[in-house]
């Protein structure tokens, strides 16, 4: 991977005749290191559009910052040949669900989360067909004199993705994932 840098406090930083490739961009900010970030990125081409069809990347990283952050609001499980880690955004209500596994298997994950829009779980985003053999429901749970109504959608990772990620909106609580199905793919 080729580095480029471009010094600037801010404006337009064009580069041209910039090989086809990937690139990071990294944004680091100067002296006030306790105040707010404030800025934009915007990506344009004139030869082809530029595809940014892989948001996941972004909330992954979150995740992944989050975690490293030691943020309270990050949950792991670990299971025999997989990973699974939650990170709720209170202030944004929105919840991160990311299953990292070790071998090509199709998993069926069930996510349990409270939600404040009966819509759930339209608007989640995900790098696979969550919608396909979806089945969700609510669920109500009594612990003494206190009754939680959340929801509760079963998604399958398949075999060809090794990380799996969803990003529900409208979330206010984690409860919890469970793995409830695996089928390990055996190459012949």
């Amino acid at each position: 991977m080729q580095k480029l840098d471009t010094q600037i406090s801010y404006g337009i930083v064009a580069l041209s005749d910039l090989p086809r490739g990937t690139y990071n961009v990294n944004v680091k900010m100067g002296k006030h290191s306790g105040q707010a970030t404030d800025f934009t990125i915007s990506l344009y081409s004139k030869v082809e559009p530029l595809k940014f069809e892989d948001k996941t990347f972004v909330y992954s990283e979150l995740l992944a910052r989050a975690e490293r952050a030691h943020d309270k609001h990050v949950f792991k499980d670990v299971y025999e040949n997989s990973t699974v880690k939650a990170y709720l955004q209170e202030e944004k209500h929105l919840l991160t669900v990311e299953l990292e596994k070790t071998r090509k298997q199709d998993i069926t994950l069930t996510i349990q989360v409270e939600v404040n829009n009966g819509a759930f779980p339209e608007g989640t985003l995900s790098n696979s067909d969550w919608k396909k053999g979806l089945k969700q429901s609510k669920v109500k749970l009594t612990e003494g004199a206190v009754v939680t109504e959340y929801q509760q959608m079963q998604v399958l990772c398949p075999s060809e993705l090794l990380k799996c990620l969803y990003v529900i909106p409208h979330a206010t609580r984690y409860i919890g994932t469970v793995i409830d199905h695996v089928v390990v793919q055996e190459n012949l």
